[in-house]
């Protein structure tokens, strides 16, 4: 690896740091125990379709990665225990929708905010940009994801009696699942950068517009459609 190279991977992983899920409103509500059950019952609604697509998000990486079997690997063994291996993730956030007092069909047909979709949107147009920038927006989700997970597991069973139960499979098994798969996804764009040095830009926009979208989501979770 470049020294060029390393400085952009640490400028992305930098830039991760900055953005501290505990520092976002909706979620240090959430860990403070400020929101009420209804504000937590339409949080868990509209991130249900943000769960729901990584699977399709992934799939889309990996369509577009053609002419690499190693990177299309390591995509799918991201893809298999997200969407293949029984209960998936959207099932295990549906379970723990249920937990919260929520009907499955109820979120499965709910209707996004217009965050949500602004996010659905960003992350597919970034998945489909290419294999820097699909790789790129993965790495910035999944990697923010076990701290997400903490975050939401201590506070459901801190303030809103969810401390055990089918409620919080979510947080274990997708949070470990998540540290391996960044890991996984981190090495992948290692690769890419050394490979095509000048993808260097596309990918730390493709981190950036990443953390703005889930951001995005987060903000405009509570808003009135």
């Amino acid at each position: 690896m470049t020294a060029s190279d390393q400085t952009v991977l640490e400028q992305i992983d930098a830039r991760l740091a900055a953005s501290d899920p505990s520092k976002q409103p909706l979620l240090a509500g959430l860990a403070q125990g400020t929101l009420s059950r209804d504000e937590v019952r339409t949080f868990a609604t509209q991130y249900f379709h943000l769960v729901d697509a990584l699977p399709r998000f992934v799939s889309t990486v990996h369509a577009v990665t053609a002419d690499d079997a190693k990177i299309r690997r390591t995509l799918l063994n991201i893809l298999v225990p997200l969407e293949l291996h029984p209960p998936s993730a959207s099932d295990l956030w549906l379970q723990t929708c249920a937990a919260l007092g929520l009907f499955s069909d109820s979120v499965r047909t709910s209707q996004p905010t217009v965050a949500t979709v602004a996010c659905l949107g960003d992350f597919e147009y970034l998945c489909q940009a290419g294999t820097v920038q699909g790789v790129s927006a993965l790495y910035a989700w999944m990697s923010r994801l076990p701290s997400v997970c903490r975050i939401e597991r201590d506070a459901l069973a801190e303030h809103y009696d969810l401390s055990s139960g089918p409620g919080i499979e979510f947080f274990d098994v997708i949070g470990f699942q998540a540290e391996s798969h960044s890991r996984a996804l981190r090495q992948t764009l290692d690769a890419l950068l050394q490979r095509y040095p000048e993808a260097q830009y596309a990918a730390m926009d493709a981190v950036q517009s990443a953390v703005i979208a889930v951001e995005g989501l987060y903000s405009g979770a509570l808003a009135t459609r």
